[in-house]
Parts: C-alpha cells; sequence; structure tokens
C-alpha cells in the first residue's frame, strides 16, 4: 500500500481536502485522488505516547485500512494530543469502531462529489 511521504502532498491534501472530527482524539483529512488507489499518512505526535504505542496506532491503523482499499483516496489520520496514557489505554474495540466510522463517512462525502 503506498503511503503519502511528500510535503507536497500533504500541503495539497490540507489546502484542497475534507476535514472532520471522527472521534474527541481523532481527525481525518481527506481527498480523491488520480494514483487509482488508496494512500494514507499518520500524524502521531510524541506526546501521544512511547514509540511502542505510536507504532501500535499505525499498526491498528494497517489493518483497517486493508478492508477499504478499493478507493482512490488520499487520507492523513491526525491522533490530537490527549493525557497522558491515554492512547496507551486506548483498546482495540474502541480503535475500530472509530475508523469503521471515519471509513463511513468518508464514503457518503466522496459519492456525493
Amino acid at each position: 500500500m503506498p503511503s503519502l511521504k511528500s510535503q507536497r502532498d500533504f500541503l495539497k491534501l490540507k489546502k484542497e481536502g475534507r476535514f472532520f472530527h471522527a472521534t474527541h482524539w481523532l481527525a481525518v483529512s481527506h481527498n480523491k485522488n488520480e494514483e487509482k488507489t488508496i494512500r494514507w499518512a499518520w500524524t502521531v505526535s510524541k506526546k501521544a505516547g512511547n514509540a511502542v504505542t505510536r507504532n501500535r496506532l499505525k499498526r491498528w491503523g494497517r489493518d483497517c485500512i486493508c478492508e477499504f482499499e478499493n478507493h482512490e483516496i488520499d487520507i492523513n489520520f491526525i491522533f490530537k494530543n490527549k493525557k497522558k496514557d491515554f492512547y496507551k489505554n486506548l483498546t482495540r474495540e474502541e480503535f475500530d469502531k472509530a475508523f469503521k466510522k471515519c471509513f463511513k463517512k468518508i464514503d457518503t462525502t466522496v459519492d456525493a462529489n
């Protein structure tokens, strides 16, 4: 799966994309692309926790994205700064529920265009 890497891609997504808050801890920016595949990125601050916690969030996210691969879209998942140990104590069920909510909202906004 390709990912967004260049600063140009992030700036274009920020300028032209749609933005919404999926939960109190997750925000999403998305836009259609010409790449004919899904491209994704993560914005996870070091304040979210140690490397183990940040990598767990990204791993769980990749698992969720696999179900959404047939779309032509750029997505940036932004994990907001929360109090200490919030992400460490986040359960997989809460995470999956939030990502399903994201993808449902993205589907409705992409189909509307």
